[in-house]
């Protein structure tokens, strides 16, 4: 039996509210968790496996979170996502957070209990 493994995005909403940030701009900053998780452990065994043969796999979640449990979700061991600030949002100002490839099992309590991200969220704001 095959397992079950996935990469976790978690984004920040209270960012995304307070500064009306568009949907496709969160897809970007999920790209940039993509990456960073890619750089880091894309030599690991279990991020292979998750890759897939072709890269036919790489099953990823997004949710959404306060600042707050993205914060508690980096002492769990998640990557911080951080913008310069370009456009929409502060320098500094974090985006989400990612954690690599995981068995869905072994995801922290807190994410079990977070909410998936539509983008639809984004709509309130126009």
């Amino acid at each position: 039996m095959e397992r079950e493994l996935i990469q976790y995005h978690i984004v920040n909403m209270d960012l995304i509210k307070e500064h009306q940030v568009p949907a496709s701009k969160i897809g970007v900053q999920i790209a940039h968790g993509a990456t960073i998780i890619a750089v880091e452990f894309g030599h690991t065994p279990v991020f292979i496996e998750w890759y897939g043969e072709k890269g036919n796999k790489q099953k990823k979640i997004v949710l959404r979170g306060k600042e707050k449990e993205l914060k508690k979700l980096i002492e769990l061991g998640a990557f911080p996502v951080i913008d310069n600030g370009h456009n929409y949002v502060p320098p500094g100002s974090m985006t989400e957070v990612v954690f690599p490839p995981m068995l869905r099992e072994e995801a922290p309590k807190l994410i079990k209990r977070l909410q998936v991200y539509t983008g639809i969220e984004n709509l309130s704001h126009t």
